[in-house]
């Protein structure tokens, strides 16, 4: 572990009275974070996704945010078992605590995934937070079975199908709950992608959703509606679920009528993906949800949802920019900033260097020996001039040229198999 005090970071300088848009974000030098609590682990960070949590904490004043991410173990605190030192993980983490858009991160593991080992770090860090939210939303939430027999006939539809939790949740739906989804998606981009995550119908989700439904054959609407949209949408929604359905909103509850469920009998809940994390309750599902959708993605099950062009180098710009495009509604897929690339660059250094030191030892070591022997020889014609020798040249220390994460990644252990 680095004995540095500081760490760098993206995020708002608090200390400042400016604006808190985008355009706000600056590069930060913060304290390192370190591991508090019990179930902590130290993270280096070496990918995040930006989701709007991230534009709507900032706006509310947060310092530096990220609530997606993927990287290597560091360091643990005392009570952990899950995981240990150079192990490469994933998750969302809690937003009550310091985000992750920095060097370093610090996350109970009872929320903490095994990284997939067929996603590079950028791909992983774009699947913790969509896949629990849709997972908890769906199954939990919603009550829907994780059994494709169980779901026979039976529909959801699913809003902004082309979101970052839209694109997981029709994966979901589809591959693992075995519905017959209809997703949202307005834009003939948008469409083809939810239709490539497996989406069966496709509706512009923009009119009377009862008619756009009965178009694509669900007269009677379908047995569970998935809003990740606005709940402000909610009396559309009534008319397109069937009578005994469920909704499931992600974007709260305030101010609807609840009372128009009652006749049609619909159950209306909602899902907050921190919740868990925040209250300390069932918290630990959070990781067991993680290990599953590793085994998905090993699998080729679920597919990653990271965007095209979607990872992009670290840097404070691309964090504005990502950030832009999330507030304006038009991101398809995931988005994430990457210092993989960065971190691999350092890694091939480090290794040159002490590939060089390992070949400078040994020629020191035998011109040490040569000397010596035109040493010696030289005694042998005189006596009484005492002997000289050369002390042999030890190794030069190897230049620390290259981040934690390259020793990490040299001793860490193989990625357990899935279970």
């Amino acid at each position: 572990m680095s004995d540095s005090k500081t760490m760098n970071a993206i995020g708002l300088d608090t200390n400042s009275d400016g604006a808190r848009d985008a355009s706000a974000l600056c590069e930060l030098t913060v304290p390192m974070p370190k591991t508090e609590r019990p179930h902590d682990l130290l993270i280096r960070v070496l990918a995040v996704s930006v989701n709007p949590v991230d534009f709507k904490k900032r706006n509310g004043g947060a310092e530096i945010t990220g609530y997606d991410v993927s990287g290597i173990v560091v360091e643990s605190a005392e009570d952990t078992s899950l995981f240990k030192a150079g192990d490469a993980v994933y998750y969302s983490g809690d937003f009550t605590r310091q985000g992750a858009n920095a060097e370093y991160h610090v996350v109970d593991e009872r929320i903490v995934g095994r990284k997939p080992v067929n996603l590079s770090h950028a791909e992983a860090a774009a699947m913790p937070l969509t896949s629990l939210t849709a997972w908890e939303a769906m199954v939990e939430q919603m009550g829907i079975r994780a059994e494709p027999q169980a779901n026979a006939g039976k529909a959801i539809l699913i809003m902004a199908g082309a979101g970052g939790v839209g694109s997981v949740a029709i994966q979901l739906a589809k591959k693992v709950l075995g519905l017959t989804v209809v997703a949202a998606a307005s834009r003939e981009e948008t469409a083809a992608f939810a239709r490539r995550m497996g989406a069966d119908f496709i509706i512009s989700g923009r009119g009377d959703l009862k008619e756009e439904l009965a178009a694509v054959g669900f007269e009677s609407g379908v047995e569970y509606l998935f809003d990740t949209v606005s709940h402000t949408n909610f009396e559309r929604y009534l008319l397109a679920v069937k009578p005994l359905g469920r909704i499931c909103s992600i974007t709260g509850a305030g101010g609807l009528d609840l009372g128009a469920l009652f006749m049609k009998n619909i159950t209306f809940t909602t899902e907050f993906v921190f919740a868990k994390a925040v209250s300390g309750v069932n918290i630990e599902s959070q990781h067991v949800i993680l290990d599953a959708m590793t085994r998905l993605l090993e699998s080729g099950e679920v597919v990653c949802t990271l965007g095209e062009g979607g990872a992009r180098p670290w840097g404070v710009e691309a964090m504005r920019e990502i950030q832009q495009m999330l507030e304006s509604g038009k991101a398809i897929g995931k988005m994430v900033l990457t210092r993989e690339e960065a971190e691999a660059a350092a890694e091939v250094v480090e290794e040159a260097v002490a590939a060089a030191e390992a070949e400078v030892a040994p020629a020191a070591e035998m011109a040490a020996q040569e000397a010596t022997k035109e040493a010696v020889n030289e005694d042998a014609v005189s006596e009484e001039e005492p002997v000289k020798t050369v002390p042999r040249s030890e190794p030069k220390p190897i230049k620390e040229t290259g981040s934690i994460l390259s020793w990490f990644y040299g001793r860490r252990q193989p990625a357990a198999a899935a279970a």
